[in-house]
C-alpha cells in the first residue's frame, strides 16, 4: 500500500508513530523499520492483535481512518482460513489479520465489511 507520512512523532510508549495519508484516508500507525522521514512509502500494514468484531456495512468504500480513537478499515472481507487468518481486501492492497476462527463469518465473505481495531502496525517494503 502506498501510503504519504505527513507527521512522525513518540507515542506514550516510546513507540514512532506515523500519521499517513492514502487513498483510503488520514490514519495513524506504529512504524517498524529504519527510521521514517515525511515522504512517499510503499507499506504492508498488520492488524497485531486478534479481531473480535467484524461487522457487515452497507457503505461500499475501502477506508483506513481514525475514528473515536479507534482505526477504521472497511474493505472486501476476500478470505477466511480455518484457522482463524483472513484477509480484508482495499482496492488493490491486502490487510491480514487473525480471529478466533467462527463458522458465521464464512457468510460475511465477498461482503463489504468494518474492522475496528486500536493500533495498526506498518512496515515499510523499501520500494520507493
Amino acid at each position: 500500500m502506498k501510503i504519504s507520512i505527513r507527521c512522525i512523532r513518540k507515542n506514550t510508549h516510546g513507540e514512532l508513530e506515523v500519521v499517513f495519508f492514502s487513498e483510503y484516508g488520514e490514519c495513524v500507525g506504529i512504524w517498524h523499520g529504519n527510521e521514517p522521514k515525511l515522504k512517499d512509502y510503499f507499506v504492508e500494514i498488520d492488524i497485531p492483535s486478534p479481531i473480535t468484531e467484524i461487522k457487515v456495512v452497507n457503505e461500499k468504500k475501502h477506508c483506513m481512518q481514525l475514528k473515536d480513537r479507534k482505526v477504521r478499515i472497511s474493505g472486501i472481507f476476500e478470505s477466511y482460513d480455518d484457522d482463524g487468518y483472513a484477509t480484508l481486501r482495499l482496492k488493490d492492497s491486502i490487510v491480514c489479520f487473525e480471529t478466533n476462527y467462527n463458522e458465521n463469518l464464512v457468510n460475511m465473505l465477498g461482503k463489504f465489511v468494518e474492522v475496528n481495531v486500536d493500533y495498526i502496525d506498518i512496515y515499510d517494503e523499501m520500494v520507493i
